[in-house]
């Protein structure tokens, strides 16, 4: 019996109850999407209203823009608290989302191309990258992304000295370890050597005025069979052999000489990162520091080149921090458009407006049903 009044109740719902309901309700509705609204227009002018975006050239491999992605966010960690950019920029988030390299070729694009191995090669060419922002003037937007360009220029050049101080430090432990191994090879090879020398000349004076074949023809040594060639042939090439000798270890003290110079300037670098507030400044300040170092230094060769390579490679990073987060053209702004918010605001509110209409009726069919005796 139940069943038949629920299908009996639902053939007599019509589209004139929905009317009717929409009539009954309709104030509730009004303020419902007149809230709604206001909720909107009060969400557009809290949210950002301006994205403004800029390319820069980049002169960076892939890899070096992902690791900037990495560790700029817990760089801004160090910012002070009255910084209005810092909670974003701690966001790791922000960065994949606003600092990103623009690629050429995409993958999607391979089907195009007749030589997928070039188009891979092309893949990792990303010539420009994208910094963006989003505020809620155009005054905050301009400032702000001047800010953030700096900020990008500052700690990019701190990192980079960073990590040169620590790839210095790495590299010279190894290059010692493997330098003494390899000087006490040498001089362990040159003293036998010598003594070979020796040997043979002392030969040599007691079979002077012998006749023995003579060649042109330098052996190797370690051949068995040197023992069988004529005293002076095999004279020549232990001369040959020890002055190959000695010219590894000269090779080895100017390669030594410029790790010296890689380590008395990793000292600079650390001593001016510890005050460092201007990644730019720093850099100017070590090189001002390598070249009075430079000056006073002796004039080896492998000093020389040790020197002539460090400056060289700050002045080149310098450049590249400098220069290679140049503007290339105008900001490019976006507004956002009020009417998402309102027609959002309004459609929350309809919807609202519905669902508390519904429960009223529910409830006030309930207290209009007779309770049975």
């Amino acid at each position: 019996m139940n069943a038949s009044i629920l299908k009996e109740d639902a053939e007599d719902f019509s589209l004139l109850d929905v009317f009717l309901f929409f009539g009954r309700s309709l104030r509730l509705l009004l303020v419902t999407s007149a809230l709604g609204l206001g909720v909107g227009l009060v969400a557009y002018l809290m949210y950002p209203a301006y994205k403004g975006s800029i390319l820069l050239p980049n002169i960076s491999d892939p890899m070096y823009i992902k690791r900037l992605q990495f560790i700029m966010p817990r760089m801004a960690a160090s910012l002070d608290d009255s910084d209005a950019m810092k909670e974003k920029l701690m966001r790791e988030k922000f960065w994949t989302d606003n600092f990103f390299a623009n690629y050429v070729i995409k993958k999607q694009d391979f089907k195009d191309l007749k030589d997928l191995q070039d188009s891979k090669k092309d893949e990792t060419s990303s010539p420009t990258l994208t910094l963006s922002l989003k505020e809620r003037s155009l005054d905050d937007l301009h400032r702000n992304m001047d800010y953030f360009v700096n900020y990008v220029k500052d700690k990019s050049t701190i990192y980079y000295l960073e990590d040169l101080s620590t790839g210095i430090k790495y590299q010279s432990a190894i290059f010692i370890a493997n330098y003494e191994k390899t000087i006490l090879e040498l001089s362990n090879e040159k003293k036998y050597t010598l003594k070979k020398i020796a040997s043979l000349e002392s030969i040599g004076q007691q079979f002077k005025g012998a006749s023995f074949a003579q060649s042109s023809q330098l052996f190797d040594l370690k051949d068995g069979g040197s023992k069988f060639l004529p005293v002076n042939v095999q004279l020549i090439a232990l001369k040959k052999e020890l002055s190959d000798i000695d010219l590894q270890l000269e090779r080895n003290q100017d390669a030594f000489d410029e790790n010296q110079v890689r380590v008395k300037l990793q000292s600079v670098i650390a001593e001016n990162l510890k005050s460092c507030g201007n990644g730019l400044k720093c850099i100017e300040n070590i090189l001002e520091g390598a070249r009075k170092e430079e000056l006073s230094a002796s004039k080896t060769p492998g000093t020389i080149i040790g020197f002539k390579r460090f400056i060289s490679q700050l002045e080149s990073a310098r450049s590249q921090n400098a220069n290679g987060f140049s503007q290339l053209i105008a900001m490019n702004v976006e507004k956002t458009s009020s009417s998402l918010f309102l027609l959002g605001g309004l459609i929350a509110g309809l919807l609202f407006g519905v669902l508390g209409a519904l429960v009223y009726e529910a409830i006030k069919n309930r207290s209009a049903t007779p309770v049975p005796v």
